[in-house]
């Protein structure tokens, strides 16, 4: 039960950090 618990969370999770890697890399950030 904690374990599905954990990996829901987690896929909730992902795809948030998945656009903040996709605009990183569409958009240059001034170095």
């Amino acid at each position: 039960m904690e374990f599905d618990a954990g990996v829901k969370r987690e896929s909730r999770k992902a795809p948030r950090d998945v656009i903040v890697i996709d605009h990183a890399e569409r958009v240059p950030t001034p170095n």
